[in-house]
């Protein structure tokens, strides 16, 4: 661990120079496969939270088939949305509540779309 990072008093279970991608998904079929693979191929990524916010389509079907190939990859399932909360704002929250590193970046389809 770096000096920087040591003097953070942070856990050791907890990593200061890592990033965990958090990935709200709605019925992203087209689009989930291409997004979590160019994830999976950045180093600083080590861990990949996609949470499924009530899809119809086959979104956790793919990311399922996915974690085979991508061991750093995690699916959670988005249940009831709390009074007050969007479905995208609650996904956001249970995937930085179950990540285990100190950094996180969400990830926007339309940010995405984009690009692809």
């Amino acid at each position: 661990m770096s000096s920087e990072a040591s003097s953070t008093n942070l856990p050791d279970s907890i990593a200061s120079d890592r990033i965990t991608a958090i990935v709200p998904a709605r019925n992203e079929q087209s689009v989930i496969a291409a997004c979590v693979e160019s994830l999976s191929m950045q180093p600083e990524i080590t861990e990949i939270i996609v949470i499924d916010d009530q899809s119809t389509d086959q979104t956790a079907a793919i990311i399922r088939e996915l974690q085979s190939k991508i061991p750093h990859l995690r699916l959670l399932q988005a249940k009831k949305i709390p009074a007050g909360w969007t479905g995208k704002n609650n996904a956001v929250a249970l995937g930085a509540k179950e990540a285990t590193n100190i950094w996180h970046t969400k990830i926007s389809f339309r940010e995405f779309n984009s690009t692809v």
